[in-house]
């Protein structure tokens, strides 16, 4: 085993397609079967392959990839279940976490209080129930303070 690919088996595989991503190499290979001219290489080793092929990898900028952050884990399930949401609308008694008016149950929507896409779990506690308005306002809000820093 060569000293890079050890330090490439290391990586994860979200860590391995950004530094492929990062580096400008593509994950396309050539394939023959079915008719398709190419295939996205998905597994690790196929990855790893790919990388070792490229010039352009070196073990200094493995060690970067490998010094970033890891990934956020998401909960596997970002919508809430019937029995979340009913746990949610009880706790809150049928209203809206926002302008505590009344919630029509065809129009209620259910959110994340820590967004799901910044690792918030899909857990009673942390979601809430909403007006359709409040909702998209309560997003807009998140996407701006987002942008704004």
């Amino acid at each position: 085993m060569m000293p890079l690919e050890k330090d490439l088996q290391q990586l994860t595989l979200t860590k391995l397609k950004l530094l492929a991503k990062k580096n400008g190499v593509s994950l396309e290979r050539p394939r023959y079967d079915f008719g398709k001219p190419t295939y996205t290489a998905y597994k690790k080793s196929e990855i790893i392959a790919v990388l070792l092929k490229s010039s352009k990898i070196t073990k200094k900028k493995i060690k970067e990839i490998s010094k970033k952050e890891p990934t956020k884990d998401r909960d596997a399930n970002r919508a809430f279940n019937r029995t979340q949401k009913n746990e949610i609308l009880f706790q809150q008694d049928n209203k809206c976490a926002e302008c505590h008016g009344k919630l029509d149950p065809r129009a209620t929507e259910f959110d994340h209080e820590k967004p799901w896409a910044s690792g918030g779990r899909t857990i009673t506690v942390n979601g809430r129930a909403l007006h359709a308005d409040c909702h998209k306002i309560i997003t807009h809000r998140h996407r701006l303070e987002k942008v704004d820093g």
